[in-house]
């Protein structure tokens, strides 16, 4: 017997996950973004056989649902690793709220190692003006 397809509407997620996680990770209150927030929450209660789950995105198999959860689940695993990483960067600066490198360790630093940081940096900048978006709605400023 063949598998069935995977719903359309299910493969297109996964694919916005990957090219789009921001629009997926919960906030610092465990909130999901706005936009994808009733997907997201029927994707947790089946995945986690939530009270009623059963009624959630019924007609998505289980296989379909936990496709969905683990990239959810990763997309939420590397974030969290950013920020670790960020928090030893900044620690290891000593300056809270910025990864700047001393003009000696940027010459011994390869080329690479440089874009990283950036790009570390500039996660680390993202996930702050979240973390500061979500407080402010919270508390309706």
């Amino acid at each position: 017997m063949a598998d069935v397809e995977m719903n359309k509407g299910v493969q297109i997620l996964l694919e916005r996950m990957s090219s789009n996680p921001d629009e997926f990770i919960p906030n610092i209150l465990g909130e999901y973004p706005p936009k994808w927030r009733d997907i997201l929450m029927g994707i947790e209660y089946r995945a986690t056989k939530q009270k009623d789950y059963k009624d959630a995105l019924q007609f998505l198999s289980d296989k379909e649902i936990k496709a969905l959860w683990d990239k959810m689940q990763n997309l939420q695993g590397e974030l969290f690793t950013k920020r670790v990483m960020n928090t030893l960067l900044v620690a290891e600066d000593g300056m809270r709220g910025q990864a700047e490198l001393s003009f000696s360790s940027s010459q011994a630093m390869g080329e690479s190692q440089k874009i990283e940081l950036m790009k570390l940096e500039i996660e680390r900048m993202k996930a702050e003006a979240r973390l500061t978006n979500a407080t402010a709605r919270a508390f309706g400023r």
